[in-house]
């Protein structure tokens, strides 16, 4: 929104300041009618409600600037936050994933897995998931995996396409695995 009304705002201080540089007189120039001293004030006072505005409309733009930055910032932090959790969400998975005994433990862990796996896939292009998930899929035990098999087999690709998140090197290490 900032950004629309910062353009917008560009574009008017554009026009005014092509119009102000029009309508000044060239040097030499005369006006070919004589002024009666009201016509002379009331084109004064237009002319200083003009620049009133224009110096209005400049800082205004300024503003708009600085809070377009500052909300870039606040954008960037939150995406970095959210890159973090996520990060730390697919770990934390993983690592109570690999340390659960089936022998010793009696709850059913399908539903975590299916959170960390719908994570790893809803995310697959992130930086640095597909390192992560390659990273546990060894201390996490393939039987997990069984059940999503129609998943994870569904979103393999042929080899030659390009995969520059790792993506596919990851899940075929994975059903590799898995078989």
């Amino acid at each position: 929104e900032r950004r629309a009304e910062l353009q917008i705002c560009n574009k008017m201080l554009e026009k005014a300041n092509k119009e102000n540089a029009d309508s000044k007189p060239k040097s030499g120039a005369r006006s070919g009618t004589a002024r009666t001293g009201a016509q002379s004030r009331t084109k004064q006072t237009l002319e200083e409600m003009t620049k009133k505005e224009h110096r209005e409309l400049q800082m205004h733009v300024l503003t708009l600037k600085k809070e377009l930055r500052i909300d870039e910032k606040e954008t960037k932090a939150v995406e970095r936050a959210v890159s973090e959790y996520l990060h730390l969400a697919i770990e934390s998975f993983a690592k109570a994933l690999s340390i659960y005994n089936p022998s010793t433990m009696s709850e059913d862990v399908s539903k975590h897995i299916f959170r960390m796996v719908s994570l790893w896939f809803a995310n697959s292009t992130e930086f640095g998931v597909n390192e992560l998930m390659r990273q546990y899929q060894d201390s996490v035990s393939t039987h997990h995996f069984v059940p999503l098999t129609y998943q994870i087999f569904a979103r393999i690709d042929s080899a030659g396409q390009d995969d520059t998140s790792n993506f596919q090197g990851t899940l075929r290490d994975l059903v590799f695995k898995m078989c």
